[in-house]
Parts: structure tokens; C-alpha cells; sequence
């Protein structure tokens, strides 16, 4: 096997309740981000889902399903997995490390690489000895602005209870403004920029895409002015999951890689497994998209299921508005 060498649209009729439900799920993630770096640098992205529809996996009993039984064979065989999630739905994580159980129990060790860790926090990382109770608060989880760290938690106690080495798979927040401010070149240097892929350009479509993402997920309320950095700090981050997790299968004793992060960084067209597509053809990887649904004909999430090599539903999470506290917030800075 080869690996690379690294260095260190607006809708055009009123959207029905279904999709104002999903752009309700949508924005409520713009607080599950850890960016806090102002507003400017918040990266959430989602789209009400006009497109097909997935049955719904419910998060238990899964392994007497035919269809997820094929899913574990074929994650089993790949050397990176992108679990996507959303940030705050307990079920999620719960999949999560219901996926990673099944990887053990077939033979395989991997390695986890956190979207919720920054690279500046790798030794605090490394250091840690405890159990996945207080790995939380020694990695001040909450503190940086991620969901509550108990629905995390599933994960680390398999990762821990088996010796699985972890990697802190996000930009520190000075790379994250370098990039707002300065763009790829200065923040990673031109030629770790090229080898990732950032001195290619999105297709048009894309970046309309993505652009759309974001002024949908600030809930219409950033200017315009202010998209075109985001998008460029969602593509350094997706560039820097996917580096991270070659890394990571360099480790000892590792033969696979589990990516742990949101939806949105998941997508093969333009996510994590994009990059990769692009920096380490010979790598396989399989995306996993986690999206929320609503009884077994379909779901309401918010991407399209053709964007991963499998998609699995769970109920909804909370439902909070956070776009009107997105517009306390602005209103208390703007004062």
C-alpha cells in the first residue's frame, strides 16, 4: 500500500415544515463548533434535503439488520472510516462506537482521530491515562464548545479499554485565522497547501454550493463578505481531518483509521474522504454519513444520502432555535 508523504442556492418556493425543520436541526449546530474565534469562523453546513430518502436504522438492534451486516463487511476492509455525525444527538456517538465495537470484534485495531481536538493538544493527548469518564474534563471538552462530553463518551471507553492510539485531527485556532485572514499559502506553507490540495480551486458549483451552506447555516444573517473566508477555513479543516488520519495510520500496530466528526466533513464529494481521494488514491476509504430521521419510510436529514457510501438514521436530537440566539448574539456585539 502507497501513502503520501506529509509534513508535520436560495429556494425558489417557501420551504415546507419538514425542511423548516431541517434547517431548524441545521443551525442549532453552529454552536456545537469549536470556533471560538468570533462569528466570522463558525463552519456549519446543511441544506434542507430535497433528495432521496434512506429507511430508518434505528440505534439499537442494528446487527440484525441485513443491509448494516454488508455495511460492517465493507467498513471492515477499509483503511480510513469517516463517521459523520451530528454534533449533539446522543445516538450518533452511540453508533459511533457501536461501529468501532465492530471493528475490534473483527480483527481490526484502529486508530481514532478527533474532528473535537485540536493538533496543539496532541501531547496533552498522549498524556492521558485515565478513564473515559474524565477524559472530558482533562481535554476541557465542554469548555472549548463541543456538546456535552457524556454523549461522547461511548466512544472513548472503547477506544480507552482497548489501547486505541488517538489523534487531535482539527486546525489550532491561530491556523484557523491564518487561513480567515491570510489564506492556505501563509497558513500551512505553499508546498504542504499543494500537496493537499488547496491551491485547487472548487468547481463553480461547489463553491456556490458551499457558500450557500454557509449563509444558511448563519441563518442568513453574516454578510456576504464574510462566506468566502469560511469556506476556505471548511476546505483547510476537511484537508487537515484527512492528513491527520494518514498520520495516524502510520501508528504502531494500527492497520485502519476512524475519523470521528461532523456530517459535513464526511461527504465524498468535498469532504475529508475527497481529500483523500486526492493526496492518497491507494488508501480505501468508506464515509458514513449519520443523519436524523422520523419513522421507518424515510428520513428528514440533512444531506443527501448519495454523498456517502452508506447512510444510518436516528431519531431527532434537540431541538433548539439558534438562530434567534445567533441574533442576540450579534445584536450584543454590534452594541
Amino acid at each position: 500500500m502507497k501513502y503520501v508523504t506529509i509534513s508535520g442556492e436560495t429556494p425558489e418556493k417557501p420551504m415546507s415544515d419538514s425542511e423548516n425543520q431541517s434547517m431548524t436541526r441545521c443551525t442549532r449546530r453552529i454552536f456545537n463548533q469549536y470556533l471560538p474565534l468570533g462569528l466570522v469562523l463558525i463552519l456549519t453546513a446543511c441544506t434542507p434535503d430535497r433528495a432521496e430518502r434512506v429507511p430508518q436504522l434505528a440505534a439499537d438492534g442494528l446487527e440484525q439488520q441485513a443491509d448494516v451486516l454488508q455495511t460492517y463487511q465493507r467498513m471492515a476492509k477499509a483503511d480510513i472510516l469517516v463517521l459523520g455525525e451530528i454534533h449533539d444527538n446522543p445516538d450518533h456517538h452511540r453508533l459511533q462506537a457501536k461501529v468501532l465495537t465492530e471493528m475490534l470484534r473483527r480483527g481490526r485495531r484502529p486508530a481514532i482521530v478527533w474532528e473535537m481536538i485540536p493538533r496543539g493538544m496532541q501531547a496533552l493527548l498522549d498524556s492521558y491515562v485515565g478513564d473515559a469518564d474524565s477524559f472530558g474534563s482533562f481535554m476541557a471538552w465542554n469548555e472549548r464548545g463541543w456538546p456535552d462530553w457524556q454523549i461522547y463518551q461511548p466512544i472513548a471507553e472503547v477506544a480507552l479499554a482497548a489501547k486505541l492510539p488517538m489523534r487531535g485531527g482539527d486546525l489550532d485556532p491561530a491556523t484557523i485565522r491564518l487561513v480567515s485572514s491570510k489564506g492556505f499559502d501563509t497558513a500551512f506553507g505553499m508546498d504542504r497547501a499543494r500537496r493537499l490540495g488547496l491551491n485547487r480551486s472548487p468547481s463553480l458549483d461547489i463553491q456556490a454550493s458551499m457558500l450557500q451552506e454557509q449563509a444558511d447555516a448563519h441563518c442568513g444573517l453574516m454578510p456576504a463578505a464574510s462566506l468566502a473566508p469560511m469556506v476556505d477555513v471548511q476546505r483547510a479543516r476537511d484537508a487537515a481531518l484527512a492528513e491527520a488520519a494518514l498520520f495516524a495510520l502510520t501508528a504502531p500496530g494500527v492497520d485502519s483509521v476512524i475519523v470521528i466528526t461532523g456530517a459535513i466533513h464526511a461527504r465524498k464529494d468535498r469532504g475529508v474522504p475527497a481529500v483523500l481521494a486526492h493526496i492518497a488514491p491507494s488508501v480505501d476509504v468508506f464515509a458514513l454519513g449519520l443523519r436524523e430521521g422520523e419513522g421507518a419510510a424515510g428520513t428528514k436529514g440533512d444531506l443527501p444520502a448519495n454523498l456517502f457510501d452508506a447512510v444510518w438514521s436516528s431519531p431527532p436530537g434537540p431541538q433548539i432555535d439558534h438562530c434567534a440566539e445567533l441574533r442576540k448574539r450579534l445584536d450584543a456585539k454590534s452594541r
